[in-house]
């Protein structure tokens, strides 16, 4: 119990995709570099001791900048890093950053497609290292599991 440290964050993000940069490398279905998207925002967040739906004040805000690179290779393999950087400037500390990597098993042509459904599972095998929102404090996770995608993505 007292350990427990609740916190809330809000954030507004715009995304840009350079999908189209690569076509000239993506000649080669074998191997597909996805692209990269870069993301910048804004989040505002809140981390304490306090009521978890309290009089959370949102007084502390970061800036953030997300850069993730996809390469699907051997038509069923799919290798993303993902950076995630915030500049917290209630802290008083340094630039924080979260590193990503995910490696998916695409199973769209080993299973066949439900009728009806457009979805289809992927198997993800995914490992996190850093420190993000909203608590900075050092995180370090390693999990695998499915994950639902929209077709023909």
């Amino acid at each position: 119990g007292d350990s427990v440290v609740f916190a809330q964050c809000v954030s507004a993000e715009g995304r840009v995709r350079f999908d189209n940069l690569f076509d000239g490398v993506n000649r080669y279905c074998v191997s597909v570099f996805k692209g990269v998207d870069l993301g910048l925002g804004c989040a505002w967040y809140e981390s304490d001791d306090r009521d978890m739906w309290g009089n959370a004040s949102f007084q502390r805000t970061t800036p953030f900048a997300n850069l993730r690179a996809t390469w699907t290779f051997l038509y069923g393999f799919q290798l993303s890093y993902s950076l995630q950087t915030f500049w917290p400037d209630s802290s008083g500390d340094e630039a924080k950053e979260f590193h990503s990597v995910r490696f998916r098993l695409l199973l769209r042509d080993a299973l066949p497609a439900q009728e009806g459904k457009s979805y289809h599972p992927d198997v993800e095998l995914a490992y996190d290292t850093g420190e993000r929102l909203p608590l900075f404090a050092k995180e370090e996770k390693v999990s695998i599991g499915f994950t639902f995608a929209l077709y023909p993505w």
